[in-house]
């Protein structure tokens, strides 16, 4: 069958759409007749309709996907709200300033000292004071968690990001332990960049510069930022797809000139896609992006001619059963 990334993707996407519009306690129903309709379609069409079956198919494992991840991942993380334990975590993203001067922190947990409690989760950490600390270096601290909101439409986006709670905390020690991730040298690549263009232009063309390549417009004047609002061109300062399509050509178009061999000029292409992935701060739109381009690089290096839609099939298939799932399973803890 061709392309079947194509209808295992764009199967799994629909199916994700319509049951965040249904009872939660019903989607096992539609998980068991789905999976009735494909045993069935191997009967009617005598195997000879793939595509049937496989859209099925899609459709059970999306139901499942997304049971899992609610009853996994979601529901113990909310069991913590408002409970206060002594904390292990190391920063994973810069830090933003909010509204009332209060430093945030993107997080992840290495220990949580509560019976029951899930470890290894995403936070967003407020503190009065800057965490004086590395990226990466594990902190202790006592933190009281709180829920970022009840549904995935009031969460300001963090529930795509897989950020179910908040925390808040005043007294924090960097243990000097560091944590070994790849990812840190990206956002160190991030924070230098960011830097330079603000340090270099100034003002609000330099973090207006910063956040066209990086996506982080918090350098931004408040004035600058409303102006964007009123324009309604904030989705400017978005970095997407099209940013690291432009990245990517431009660096194929320097390894042709210098007359790099195709494979060696693929596997260049795919650090570059790796490393802008994490420069653009882990972006929706950049992942997608990042996905099918290094489907179509892998096709390069095996000496397959790549297919594009084939290859956003596997990139929204990906996205659906991870971000979009979290998103997803927010609906019904309103709903319930």
């Amino acid at each position: 069958m061709k392309r079947i990334f194509t209808h295992i993707g764009f199967s799994t996407a629909v199916t994700l759409l319509v049951i965040i519009l249904l009872p939660v306690n019903s989607i096992s129903l539609i998980m068991l007749g789905l999976a009735v309709l494909s045993a069935a379609s191997l009967v009617i069409f005598k195997g000879k309709e793939k595509a049937v079956f496989v859209c099925l198919i899609s459709g059970v494992f999306a139901c499942g996907v997304f049971l899992c991840t609610y009853n996994a991942t979601v529901a113990p993380q909310l069991s913590l709200d408002s409970a206060e334990a002594d904390t292990e975590f190391y920063i994973t993203d810069i830090a933003k300033i909010d509204g009332d001067g209060n430093y945030v922190y993107t997080v992840k947990t290495t220990k949580i000292d509560c019976d029951g409690a899930p470890q290894n989760i995403k936070l967003r950490v407020k503190s009065t004071r800057k965490i004086n600390a590395d990226y990466y270096e594990t902190i202790k601290g006592k933190l009281k968690f709180y829920s970022i909101a009840d549904n995935a439409s009031s969460s300001y986006g963090y529930w795509g990001e897989k950020i179910f709670l908040s925390a808040k905390g005043s007294k924090f020690t960097a243990t000097g332990n560091k944590i070994n991730s790849p990812w840190k040298y990206t956002l160190l690549l991030r924070e230098d960049i960011i830097n330079t263009l603000f340090a270099q232009i100034g003002g609000d063309e330099g973090a207006l510069s910063a956040a066209f390549l990086t996506g982080e417009n918090s350098l931004l004047s408040d004035k600058a930022y409303t102006d964007f609002v009123f324009a309604g061109a904030t989705h400017l300062m978005a970095v997407s797809g099209l940013h690291l399509t432009v990245i990517t050509a431009a660096f194929a178009w320097i390894l042709k000139r210098i007359k790099v061999k195709d494979k060696a000029s693929a596997l260049i292409l795919a650090i570059c896609v790796l490393v802008y992935i994490g420069v653009a701060g882990f972006s929706k739109s950049v992942i997608r992006a990042g996905i099918m381009l290094l489907v179509m690089l892998g096709g390069r290096i095996i000496k397959r001619r790549p297919d594009a839609l084939n290859s956003l099939g596997f990139a929204v298939f990906l996205i659906s059963c991870s971000a979009f799932t979290d998103y997803a399973v927010s609906v019904f803890d309103k709903a319930d």
